[in-house]
Order: structure tokens, then C-alpha cells, then sequence
């Protein structure tokens, strides 16, 4: 919502932004401006067009290490013109009195650092966010379901994986479904699985799992329409969890000391992902 400190200095209020994304995509808003004018980077842009399930996608994008072309937060066929208006937008002279960051100074030192080496501004990082917002204070759309807990308490220590690997906004393909579904089956790990309403296509919720797949499963598996995430990363029996990577859900299990899966789906998910595989964090990247 770039717009907003316009509108604020229309008004000659005073103002401070919030970043509610991870530092390090401001960090390439410039790099990622300046590959516009790079030949090498029309010709992969070329290449990926007609070859983009290819090789070309894990190679690694000019002075944006660790990032591959296929972890932009963007894609490079259809939307990149409409993503670079953006941050040009957004991340353009800055005239609030400080920028305040959902993250925390350990985790973001080097890309911090950078950033405020080029912003005329202060910065503060006061995240992670959910930890400071009052215990009772659910900023979901989805009405979560409880049950999911009275379930966790049966289970054994850190034996359980979590997967919300959708988020509040992807969908899956009914192939993709039973990918998962026989995976989590065959891993005989107790889970507990989120499946959104209407997240996989052609379904309601959850009508298209594999035939067959309850019942081998029983009651090693829990799944639940939506679950209070923060009280389940924080129960002792999770002992993993295989998100979609944003931003928050990798505050949240990082704050719990839970260690990810990631399988990110569209935007900031993929730099998400890939820095965590950087990162000294205990991670597993299928990106």
C-alpha cells in the first residue's frame, strides 16, 4: 500500500511505514530494476519462454545470489512489467519518519545493514509481530478449528508434521492432492493437514481425496479445514512443519524452533524459501 504515504504527506500528517515482508525484497528492488537493462538477463527471460521447464530456471540470477531465476518473486513470463512498475513504486524516495519491520536484527544483520546504509531514514525491526499481538488476537478470515488441538495432545513429542502448505490464497490440483496424501500415508508420521475450503479445484473440501486414503491413515492423521497456527507450532508434539513459506508462517516456525519444509507457491514464498535454505536454520527446500 505504497500509496499511503502519499496520501499522508497530501495531508501533512506525519507518517511511518511497515514492512510487513521479509527486508531482503527490498534489498533487490534496485538489482531487480537494473536486469531490466542487462542483455543477459532479456536472453534468459528468452530462454525460459521457450524452454521453461529446463535447466536454465535453477540457474543462479547476476548479483542476486543465492536466488535462481525460478525463485523471483515474479513471474518471468506474464507479470514481470506490471511487478517492476511496483517496486519502482513502492521503493522509491522515502519521506516518512522511519520504517518499522516485522522481523528481528539477528535474523536480517547483513540485509538490515544494507538497507539502512542506503535509506535516508531509520529503521527498526520490532518482529517478530505475532509475538508482541495479545494471545487471543486471531487475524484469520477462515473460522479455525479447535479440535485440531485435543488431537495434538494424544500424540507423541515432536512426532507430528504440520502442512499448510497452501496458505489462505493457493490451490492444488487433484493430482498434486493425492501426491500428498499417499506421501503423508506411506511416512506413517502422525500429521495434521490443513486443507482450505475450495483449495484444490473441482472440490468443496476435502470430497477428492484418494479413495481409500482415511481409512489407511485413521487416526494417525488429522485434517482440519483451518487450525490456530501459533498454538499449533508451539505444541510440543509438532516436530515439523511443511508450509508454503511466507513470510509470517516462517516468523512463527522459526519462533517456535520448528523446523520447515518449504514448498512456496507464488511471490515473496520463493525468496522466502530460498533464503532459508542460506540460512543456519534447520530446513528442507523441495522448491
Amino acid at each position: 500500500m505504497f500509496f499511503a504515504e502519499a496520501v499522508a504527506n497530501d495531508l501533512k500528517l506525519p507518517s511511518i511505514i511497515c514492512e510487513p515482508l521479509a527486508p531482503l525484497l527490498l534489498l533487490l528492488a534496485l538489482p531487480l530494476l537494473n536486469l531490466l537493462n542487462m542483455a543477459v538477463f532479456f536472453l534468459k527471460v528468452s530462454h525460459l519462454v521457450c524452454m521453461f521447464i529446463g535447466s536454465v530456471s535453477h540457474d543462479l540470477v547476476p548479483e542476486l545470489h543465492p536466488l535462481r531465476f525460478k525463485d523471483l518473486p515474479f513471474s518471468l513470463i506474464s507479470n514481470f512489467g506490471n511487478y517492476a512498475e511496483l517496486i519502482a513504486k513502492a521503493y522509491g524516495k522515502r519521506t516518512s519518519l522511519a520504517i518499522i519491520w516485522n522481523t528481528m536484527k539477528f535474523l536480517e544483520e547483513s540485509t538490515l545493514g544494507q538497507i539502512q546504509g542506503q535509506s535516508q531514514i531509520p529503521i527498526f525491526p520490532i518482529g517478530p509481530l505475532h509475538l508482541i499481538a495479545p494471545a487471543n488476537l486471531s487475524g484469520s478470515l477462515i473460522k479455525e478449528d479447535r479440535s485440531c488441538i485435543s488431537w495434538l495432545d494424544k500424540q507423541p513429542h515432536k512426532s507430528v508434521i504440520y502442512v499448510s502448505s497452501l496458505g489462505s490464497i493457493a490451490a492444488l490440483s487433484e493430482e498434486a492432492l493425492a501426491e500428498i496424501a499417499w506421501g503423508l500415508a506411506n511416512s506413517k508420521q502422525p500429521f495434521l493437514w490443513v486443507i482450505r475450503p475450495r483449495s484444490v479445484r473441482g472440490s468443496d473440501w476435502i470430497e477428492l481425496l484418494p479413495k481409500g486414503f482415511q481409512d489407511s491413515v485413521g487416526d494417525t492423521g488429522c485434517i482440519v479445514r483451518w487450525a490456530p497456527q501459533r498454538e499449533v507450532l508451539a505444541h510440543p508434539a509438532v516436530g515439523g512443519f511443511w508450509s508454503h513459506c511466507s513470510w509470517n508462517s516462517t516468523l512463527e516456525s522459526i519462533a517456535e524452533g520448528v523446523p520447515l519444509i518449504s514448498k512456496p507457491c507464488f511471490g515473496d514464498q520463493r525468496v522466502n524459501a530460498r533464503k532459508q535454505w542460506e540460512r543456519d536454520l534447520i530446513t528442507l527446500s523441495v522448491a
